[in-house]
């Protein structure tokens, strides 16, 4: 299995989630596994979340991995929250930005 670690910008906003997008793209085509680490990202919109949303979905259709490289805290659960992806979290969902344990 080939795994890929791609970092995120420090920014991930409208202005340049075409690039990011673009590389999320290439990690699939050359990668079974794909960790993503976000640790040093300090801006995301909603375009993140579809970003996000969409590697997940096009992992599970290819049969490839997508995951995190840490669970879901600072910008982003805030970002998760606001959003309200957090209301209703499925088991699946929790695993994803929580890896398995969500925060109280």
């Amino acid at each position: 299995m080939s795994c890929h670690l791609l970092t995120a910008p420090d920014h991930l906003a409208v202005r340049s989630i075409t690039t990011f997008a673009d590389s999320v793209r290439q990690a699939f085509d050359t990668a079974t596994s794909i960790t993503l680490d976000l640790s040093t990202c300090v801006e995301m919109d909603l375009s993140t979340l579809q970003v996000l949303a969409v590697a997940r979905r096009h992992a599970v259709e290819t049969g490839k991995t997508f995951v995190l490289s840490e669970p879901a805290s600072g910008e982003l659960l805030r970002l998760l929250e606001r959003a309200g992806f957090l209301s209703a979290p499925t088991p699946v969902d929790i695993d994803f930005w929580f890896h398995g344990v969500r925060p109280q």
